[in-house]
Parts: structure tokens; sequence; C-alpha cells
């Protein structure tokens, strides 16, 4: 397992992923393009399939066309959705339109020593009376993010599996900004035992947050100072994303990578030849905080 979360950007992949990517799909040598694993993939949540397709380039000099034609005649082929990871940073022109019209999820980074410093906002980790407002709060991104999909039962299953990982001391854990009566108003979820199953690199990831509209803005960035000193302590950076399907979603990415923000890797997705647009497979449709 790596640390130093700038890895996440590059294009390489560990041993162990081609060699698993081997066994479950399929690894294609694209000229131009370097090496792309494909890979079937269901939502545990959902049930639903997808196909991901994760591009690993080995040098700088990638080209568009054969990538394209590859993600052309995979559409062909595939009834279902089409999710395509992508480096953060690669050269410009060197992605297919087929993709930068589509973009889905934009991944990026900050180090855990560059974090902002907590004023004056207590911000804790969450206990019994507070663990229900973070549920709530997170089975509504969860359930937003599927538009509908996942059968009538899925708001009791996402509740089932959020409960469950929160009493796993290796999945989620919650920090919380109270008011003045110690009601919560606002919370950041993180995961502090991600792994990039692609580079192998470990990082804290932020998994949901939210904030009152009666709280004050300034407690976004106290939660997001609070768990970047628990980052520096256990020598994490940390990783967040920008989910496209929300409203200003490149403004805020740019606002991001200007203060102090890093790409990470990309996520587009290719709608389903079907009518309809389907689910999105993954986590809550929410942006990291701009701070």
């Amino acid at each position: 397992m790596e640390r130093g979360t700038g890895g996440l950007a590059v294009c390489g992949a560990t041993a162990d992923f081609l060699a698993a990517a081997e066994e479950m799909g399929t690894v294609d040598r694209i000229d131009g393009s370097g090496w792309v694993v494909t890979c079937p993939y269901t939502d545990e949540l959902s049930c639903e399939s997808f196909v991901y397709v994760v591009v690993v380039c080995d040098d700088g000099t990638q080209s568009p066309e054969p990538f394209d034609a590859y993600l052309r005649q995979l559409r062909t082929s595939s009834p279902s959705a089409i999710l395509v990871r992508t480096p953060g940073v690669v050269s410009d022109g060197s992605l297919p339109e087929t993709l930068t019209d589509n973009p889905y999820l934009r991944y990026v980074w900050r180090p855990c020593d560059s974090m902002p410093a907590l004023s004056a906002s207590e911000i804790v980790a969450a206990g019994t009376d507070a663990l229900g407002f973070v549920l709530r709060s997170l089975t509504a991104a969860y359930v937003d993010t599927y538009h509908g999909a996942g059968g009538s039962d899925l708001t009791e299953r996402v509740e089932s599996y959020l409960q469950q990982r929160f009493q796993e001391p290796s999945q989620l854990s919650a920090f919380v900004a109270r008011n003045s009566a110690a009601a919560p108003i606002a919370h950041m979820t993180v995961n502090f035992h991600a792994v990039d199953d692609v580079s192998g690199v470990a990082f804290c990831e932020i998994v949901d947050q939210y904030r009152l509209p009666s709280a004050p803005p300034r407690v976004s960035a106290d939660l997001l100072a609070s768990v970047g000193e628990e980052c520096r302590r256990r020598g994490l950076d940390l990783v967040g994303k920008v989910n496209y399907e929300s409203p200003n979603a490149a403004e805020v990415h740019r606002r991001l990578l200007a203060s102090g923000w890093h790409p990470a890797f990309n996520v587009w997705r290719l709608p389903p030849r079907t009518a309809g647009s389907g689910s999105r497979p993954g986590s809550p449709s929410v942006n990291v905080a701009a701070q």
C-alpha cells in the first residue's frame, strides 16, 4: 500500500490491479493511448450493471482517435452505461469528445499539511445523539444519486448499508458541528481507510458533507480543518470530488484548484444506448467544500 496522494494523478497502475483485471475482464493495448482495462461492475445497492473502463497510459503521448474508436465499439456492444476513469492531468486534446462531453466526477486531493486553520467552531466526532442527523443526510444524498432507480426499498437498503459501515471501525467516521444549544448543524463524513484500487494509494476520502441552511458558512471550513488535523496525525492526504450533475460544478472545481486542491482523476459517464438516464453508481451527489 502506497502513501502520497499525488500518485492518484499519474497514469500508472499496480501489478495487483492489472492481474485482477486480467482475471475478471480484459486488458487491451490501444496505440497512442496506453493500456485500457475494461471490467464489469455491479452497483451493490441498485444492483445495476455498468462497464468500468480504466485508462492506464504509459507515456504522455496520448492520441484521442484510437481511444474514441474503442469507446464507440464498446458502446455498440454493451447496453449498459459506461464509466471511464482517466488521469486527472492529461495533455490538451488527448481525450476524445466522446468523453469530454460527458463529465461525471472529478476527484481532487489536498496535502494533509495544507488544511485551513480551525476557528472558533467546536467540531467533534459524531456521538450517538448526532448519528441520526448524519445518517439522515447521508441516506438522502445516496438515494438522490440513483435518480429513482434501485426499487421501492432502496431507502431501507441504503440505511442498512450505512449503519453497517458506521459500526465497522475501518469504515466511516463523522465530524459534527453544533450550535449554541448543542444541536448538530453540519457534518463531514470521511473514510480514513480508503485505498485507490488502481494505484494502491492510501488516503482519507470525503464521503459526504452537509450544512443546514441556517448554519453559518464558516462551519464548512471548520469541518475541513478538523478532518485535516486528523489527516495530519495519520499521515494521510485528503481526497474529495466534484459531481458534475450538481449546479455550478465547473465553477466549484475551478475554485478548488485555485485554493490548494490538485487534480487526482476523472470519471466520465457514457449513457446506455437504451432510453432513460438510469442511476449513477458510487457515492452521494455532493461536492467537496471549496475551501
